[in-house]
């Protein structure tokens, strides 16, 4: 495959290199040695005009940064201070060293020209230089190793890094007359050299480290041993694991390398046979691993470190026995989106590596892993001192979590979901001393959390970004944080969640307010609620009483039948008034003479029935209790007068005893709501009642419902001559209504008589419609003036 097609299949891993960085500043894998100069301090001097500035660095002795001139500086100023020994000379757009370009610096050893525009160097430029042993010409973009040639003859150089350039394959033969003898390490990443032997590179006979990521190479050869310890051949399109071994022999290609860096290529397994007797570091983040199978590191018999993150297919499982070493310290497995619920992730994963210490789980999956799941994949890891499951969806721990993993000095568990801690979860650890718990759900520290035994021995804390609620009952860990500041990190990220903008340090609480325990104040916040409840119920059920009786009485009634047998007895009254003093005379006026005079019933009133001499309690129960109906007159006499409420309670009590109904007339005079008693409201609000007006069409409406309320009173006394009928008349200057009921009781019509030479008195014995029953109507024509005639109907068998 060619080599820029196999880049093309890399091209999903390259858009990842972001995470290499990510993993190194979250310490899953070892960085690069900073090539990159730093700028000069506050503190330094001006050592020549607008141009330069100097330090002194106890380590370097004096330096110089004359950095960022933007072609001002066409050379090396003669400086103030002697003998600078390291010189920053970037961002300044030179494009030519020449021959005495250093002539005012001989003493420098470590020299930055990264990010200028070099398209040529003298072949003496740093023939004065006899100290210098580092040198950086990063993204200087037009440099080739033809350019190069002066710097591979520098005899003192240590370090040479030539990164972002366009570097090409060097010629045939290039490093056998071009080398520095003393070079160690060689960076040349981001060019374009392609596929190379490394062989190469064997003129450097110090040559030790050696990178070439990012260089369009698709696969890595040697036509003969290196003496190379440290390869970085990351971000590259690699398929398959470097040829390590001698014509297929155990004798190896590689025989002193130590690290093998093969970061971002595209490989998806490791092979059977490996010849690196010495690799102890192995970096394979960012490949294309799905699966880990078992033994897969049995090949590396040296091997102590493994970094397996961030691979660009997303693994699905790992078998058991998968990283079997016995000499294996450190794993990291981060940034995989591993399930660990899932059974394709076998319970003896990591079994068979009895010395790791290290283990990096960092944004894994372990939302549905359980104590009893998480014995079986850790549990055998004793000599572990590290373990790190930060954005794992952890929602819970125990303190059977990290049962028997008692070597653990670090526990990380940052950016979970954790809302609690139960006490003692980390107290049978006795090696620990960092715990990292920041970004989680956390609301409460106490007391009990950690011992007091691990709380001496922690020296490195994390709770930054949790939602602490700061009230009493976060006093204690305020206290903590005050008096140990020196361990805990971050602290300017304690944030109150429930006080905007405020610290868990800085927020203040009397305490003297918080003398009661959070319990003793839920009790009595409980209690209290439920006893204010308590009163507003009750006061509300007496308010209402009458409203609630009235609504369960009507909802749960057992219908007519036992009414209907009630009014089989034999009643001293029909009709039991109540009414106030106050309006007696319409009582008398109105009332009496159309119930007693026109319809001929019984009534009993307390001014003309009740029996003198008895108590008064005693003639109302008994005049309630013998009468067939209960009428109330409700007026705003009504509602004042104790008496007539005693006797609405009492009538309404009977009513729901005896399933019956009770006949309200409410009087036309100003009483509103606000005037009528609770009982009162409550029968108005659930007992269709007549009103009484003084105009003449609502007198006769009266007056027809009155009738109607009343149509079912027994009076045995007639019942041999027939029943009673009520005759309702209106008249009009057109018709006449007539308002008849049937022989049997249960049936009132209205009829219309348009002969208006009908004259009081006549009567129609003529049935209307009868039913299949043979049921006759009586109807008679009553006074056509504007009042209410009662009057006696013509039985079947003539007048009664």
């Amino acid at each position: 495959m060619a080599p820029h097609s196999v880049l093309a299949l890399a091209g999903a891993g390259t858009v990842l290199l972001f995470v290499v960085c990510r993993l190194q500043c979250l310490g899953f894998m070892p960085h690069e040695e900073d090539n990159v100069a730093a700028p000069a301090p506050a503190s330094a001097n001006v050592c020549f005009p607008d141009s330069c500035r100097c330090w002194n660095d106890r380590r370097l002795e004096w330096s110089a940064d004359c950095s960022q001139n933007n072609g001002s500086l066409t050379f090396v100023p003669i400086l103030s201070e002697p003998n600078i020994t390291f010189l920053n000379f970037s961002y300044n757009k030179v494009q030519v060293i020449t021959d005495d370009f250093f002539a005012n610096v001989t003493d420098l050893q470590y020299l930055e020209l990264s990010n200028n525009n070099i398209i040529n160097i003298s072949f003496q430029a740093f023939k004065n230089l006899t100290k210098l042993e580092y040198l950086y010409l990063n993204f200087n973009y037009n440099l080739t190793f033809d350019i190069l040639r002066p710097v591979f003859l520098i005899p003192t150089l240590i370090r040479l890094d030539v990164r972002h350039s366009s570097l090409t394959p060097p010629p045939d033969g290039y490093f056998k007359n071009y080398f520095s003898p003393s070079l160690e390490t060689l960076f040349l990443h981001e060019n374009e050299i392609g596929d190379i032997d490394l062989a190469v590179f064997n003129s450097f006979t110090s040559l030790r480290k050696l990178g070439l990521a990012t260089n369009y190479i698709s696969k890595v050869t040697t036509s003969s041993p290196t003496h190379l310890e440290i390869l970085e051949i990351q971000t590259n399109g690699i398929l398959r694991f470097p040829e390590t071994c001698i014509n297929g022999s155990n004798e190896s290609l590689f025989p002193n390398l130590t690290e093998l860096w093969l970061i971002e290529n595209v490989m998806r397994w490791l092979p059977d046979k490996v010849c690196l007797p010495k690799l102890w570091q192995l970096q394979m983040n960012g490949n294309f691993f799905k699966h880990f199978v078992k033994d897969m590191l049995h090949p590396f018999t040296n091997l102590t470190s493994v970094y397996l993150n961030a691979m660009n297919t997303k693994p699905w499982g790992i078998d058991e026995f998968a990283f079997r070493s016995p000499i294996l310290t450190n794993l990291s497995l981060a940034f995989n989106h591993l399930d660990f619920s899932r059974n394709t992730i076998h319970s003896g994963a990591f079994a068979g590596i009895p010395h790791l210490s290290f283990l990096s789980l960092y944004q894994n999956y372990f939302h549905y892993v359980d104590d009893n799941r998480f014995s079986e994949l850790f549990s055998n890891l004793t000599n572990l001192n590290y373990i790190n499951l930060g954005y794992c969806s952890v929602a819970s721990i125990s303190n059977k979590t990290f049962r028997g993993m008692t070597s653990l000095t670090t526990i990380v568990l940052s950016g979970n979901t954790l809302r609690f801690i139960p006490e003692g979860t980390f107290d049978d650890l006795p090696n620990l001393t960092s715990i990292d718990l920041s970004s989680n759900q956390l609301s409460l520290i106490t007391e009990y959390t950690f011992s007091a035994a691990l709380r001496g021995r922690l020296s490195n804390v994390s709770f930054a970004w949790n939602l602490f609620e700061c009230t009493c009952d976060l006093l204690w860990f305020h206290q903590w944080l005050l008096s140990s500041k020196n361990i805990f990190r971050n602290g300017n990220y304690y944030q109150c969640y429930n006080v905007a903008n405020t610290t868990v340090t800085e927020f203040y609480v009397d305490q003297q307010a918080c003398l009661l325990s959070r319990d003793t104040l839920t009790i009595i916040t409980v209690v209290s609620s439920m006893l204010i409840f308590t009163i507003t119920l009750a006061v509300t059920l007496f308010r209402y009483r009458w409203h609630f009786r009235l609504l369960l009485y009507e909802a749960f009634r057992a219908g007519s039948n036992r009414r209907r047998r009630r009014l089989r007895r034999n009643f001293q009254y029909d009709v039991f008034v109540s009414y106030a003093e106050g309006d007696l005379s319409w009582v008398l006026t109105h009332l009496i003479p159309g119930l007693e005079d026109r319809m001929g019933l019984r009534v009993c009133l307390h001014q003309r029935d009740f029996i003198p001499g008895h108590n008064i309690v005693d003639n109302i129960a008994d005049s309630v209790e013998g009468s067939q109906k209960m009428m109330m007159v409700f007026s705003q006499h009504f509602a004042r007068s104790q008496w007539c409420q005693f006797e609405l309670a009492l009538c309404l009590s009977h009513v729901m005893d005896h399933d019956d109904d009770l006949l309200v007339v409410r009087l036309s005079d100003e009483s509103t709501s606000r005037d009528m008693t609770a009982a009162m409201m409550a029968v108005l609000k659930t007992t269709t009642y007549i009103q009484w007006e003084d105009n003449v069409e609502a007198r006769n409406s009266f007056w027809g419902r009155l009738t109607i309320a009343l149509q079912d009173l027994n009076r045995p006394e007639y019942e041999a001559r027939g029943h009673a009928i009520d005759v309702a008349v209106q008249a009009t200057k057109a018709k006449i209504k007539v308002m008849a009921m049937s022989s049997k009781g249960s049936n009132f019509r209205e009829f219309i008589l348009l002969s208006l030479d009908s004259t009081a008195g006549d009567c129609f014995q003529q049935p209307v419609s009868p039913s299949a029953d043979q049921t006759t109507y009586y109807y008679w024509l009553a006074d056509k003036g504007d009042g209410l005639t009662t009057v006696d109907m013509k039985s079947a068998n003539g007048v009664r």
